[in-house]
């Protein structure tokens, strides 16, 4: 985590306390938070699945990372229902977040800036109705999304894979593919 990102989440964190609000941390460092009080904020170790996923009830909003997002669990947050708050970069491991919430429809939750994270993130962590709507659109969205729609995905795959052996990429092919004739390969004596 850069110091840019420390320092925004000791920023957050004084937004959610506003409203008397509690943060939980998964798999991190404890990291000190000037002007929050310590009980509004709770650190978890390790758990079974399980445990790890009902950690995800307890939580209003997933704030993902930069310059490395969460990958693995963003989608984790996604599927039990938790929408996750990301701040995009421009390399691959500080996109993937952004990527899982256009794939699961929740595009207004990917941010460009510094400024517009802290913000949404304070808003978010300040306005339930808001929040509500965001986990209701996620659940109506996660099993006919392109992110977990498991049958589609094999179908979209199996169907690229066939287009894959019908017409190899940037050749076009006849209807009917020409059987392949011998006699049009000059012996190896012509060769030379």
């Amino acid at each position: 985590v850069t110091g840019a990102a420390r320092g925004i989440g000791g920023a957050i964190a004084r937004g959610f306390a506003e409203r008397g609000g509690r943060a939980v941390a998964l798999d991190v460092l404890p990291i000190a938070v000037d002007g929050v009080e310590a009980h509004r904020i709770e650190f978890v170790g390790r758990a079974s699945s399980d445990t790890y996923l009902k950690y995800y009830d307890r939580i209003d909003v997933s704030l993902d990372t930069l310059p490395y997002n969460a990958h693995t669990t963003a989608s984790d947050a996604l599927w039990a229902g938790l929408p996750v708050l990301t701040w995009t970069g421009q390399t691959f491991c500080s996109r993937m977040a952004g990527s899982l919430l256009n794939a699961v429809g929740l595009p207004e939750l990917v941010t460009h800036t510094l400024q517009d994270y802290e913000a949404l993130a304070i808003a978010l962590g300040n306005d339930r109705p808001r929040m509500a709507a965001l986990r209701e659109r996620l659940a109506a969205n996660r099993d006919t999304s392109p992110l977990f729609d498991t049958p589609r995905f094999v179908r979209d795959y199996e169907d690229l894979l066939a287009s894959v052996v019908r017409r190899p990429a940037g050749v076009e092919l006849p209807d009917e593919p020409q059987p392949a004739r011998l006699q049009d390969v000059p012996p190896p004596a012509q060769l030379t």
